[in-house]
This record gives C-alpha cells, sequence and structure tokens, in this order.
C-alpha cells in the first residue's frame, strides 16, 4: 500500500522455468479499464445493506496497437494584393511553399515509406506480403508501386551511401563477409551475393554491397585504393592490400 508504481517496473507472467516475463516499461501509455459490480449486486446478500467500496485490485497486460493509416491534409495559403488586381496590375500572387518530400507528388508520405523500407529490408517483409497485411485494413497499396517507391528511396539516400563506403575506407581495419542472396529471375532465382563491410572504432559504418557472382571483382571495385588491412573469415585471413590486390 502507497508504492508508487511510476517508479516501479512491473512484470508479467508466471515465473515458471522456460518462460519469460514481460517487463512493461513505465513510459508507456495506459488505457484503464474500471470494472465494477452492477448495481443489482452492491447491496450485502446477508443483510441487504449498501456495501461501501474497501479498496482495489490493479493488474496489468501488455497491449498492442497494429500500426493505423491516416490522410495528411496540407493547405497551402494563398496571397495575392487586392488593390493592385483592382487597378489592373500584377496582383502579386504567392503560394506558401510545401515542405520538400521524398518523393514528390507522390501518395506516400515520409512515414509511410519508412514503414515499407524497414518492414522490407530490416524485418525481411516481401513486398506481395505487406500488400496483404495493408489489405486487411482497407489499404489497397499494389507491390509494384511500393516497389517502385524503394527505387526511389534508395536513390535519394544514394549520397549517403556513398559518404559511408568513403568513410569505411578510411578505416586501419575492415572486416568484411559475404551472404548468397537470392534474385529473381524468368526461370528459377539467381544465387547473387551481398556483401557487408564493417568500419574500424573512429569509422563505425556497416556498408552492404551487391554482386552478381563471389568474384574478387566486386571486393577490388569496392576496396579500390584501398591500402590498409581487410579481415575475413575462413580461408581468407587477415591480409594487407598492395596495388597488386
Amino acid at each position: 500500500v502507497g508504492t508508487n508504481l511510476a517508479t516501479v517496473t512491473r512484470r508479467v507472467g508466471t515465473g515458471k522455468k522456460g518462460r519469460r516475463n514481460l517487463a512493461l516499461r513505465d513510459d508507456l501509455p495506459v488505457v484503464e479499464h474500471i470494472h465494477d459490480l452492477p448495481q443489482d449486486q452492491l447491496n450485502c446478500p446477508n443483510c441487504q445493506l449498501l456495501r461501501q467500496k474497501i479498496g482495489e485490485e490493479v493488474t496489468w497486460q501488455l497491449g498492442f496497437r497494429p500500426a493505423f493509416f491516416f490522410r495528411h491534409k496540407h493547405v497551402q495559403i494563398k496571397y495575392g494584393c487586392r488593390p493592385c488586381d483592382t487597378a489592373g496590375e500584377n496582383p502579386r500572387i504567392e503560394l506558401a511553399p510545401k515542405p520538400l518530400q521524398p518523393i514528390e507528388k507522390s501518395l506516400a508520405a515520409p512515414e509511410l515509406l519508412a514503414h515499407v523500407a524497414v518492414a522490407k529490408f530490416a524485418d525481411y517483409t516481401p513486398l506481395y506480403r505487406l500488400e496483404g497485411i495493408f489489405a486487411r485494413v482497407d489499404i489497397q497499396i499494389d507491390r509494384a508501386t511500393m516497389c517502385l517507391w524503394m527505387r526511389d528511396i534508395a536513390e535519394l539516400v544514394l549520397p549517403l551511401y556513398r559518404l559511408m563506403g568513403q568513410r569505411v575506407r578510411e578505416s586501419h581495419l575492415i572486416a568484411t563477409d559475404d551472404t548468397i542472396l537470392p534474385m529473381q529471375a524468368p526461370e528459377k532465382a539467381s544465387p547473387t551475393r551481398i556483401w557487408i563491410y564493417r568500419g574500424d572504432e573512429e569509422h563505425p559504418y556497416n556498408v552492404f554491397d551487391f554482386t552478381l557472382s563471389r568474384s574478387r571483382d566486386g571486393p577490388a571495385k569496392f576496396l579500390a585504393g584501398y591500402q590498409q588491412v581487410l579481415l575475413a573469415d575462413a580461408d581468407r585471413k587477415s591480409t594487407r592490400l598492395n596495388s597488386s590486390h
């Protein structure tokens, strides 16, 4: 009694072995549900007098609401000079500008583009699945449209990607590895490669590079001019690049 619930971390679960408890962060918003007895049950079943509230029990659950869609309404205020217009002169009409958008004249707002990009590239959710997920809330976005969005976003962040690659190549040591990345083809998926290049502590960037094969041409192109230490796994031991590599 008297404990300030806002200062403690509440854990929900049985505590049984093999089952992890859930930590409910205190900064999460709270939706309160009051559960009261119906009016016809408030009287004492013994003496029939009205019972008084003597306390309450509080339990917690972790809730979830799926992402929801909404509409941005952009209203650009337009100004003009009425006296000049009345005099037959240039009314000097000027429209307040809108903020620059990631994809101009696109229906997709920045947060929708970010959600699709994170879902596809960080959470590995194919666009056709996103299409179905959106359809469940009656929003129809074709996967081909989302694919074009991702192309436009890639072009938008290309300068940042190149800058990150440049900084990684300034590292004393670069760690690299590759993994197979199936790429759609007319007959069957093609086993392409995705390479990661990790910079040192002074250049802590993860930069990915795509190649059609595992040949040395891909790393040689990405690391062109690099003269420091390259660290790789398996038979590709730590090595110092020189002009012949």
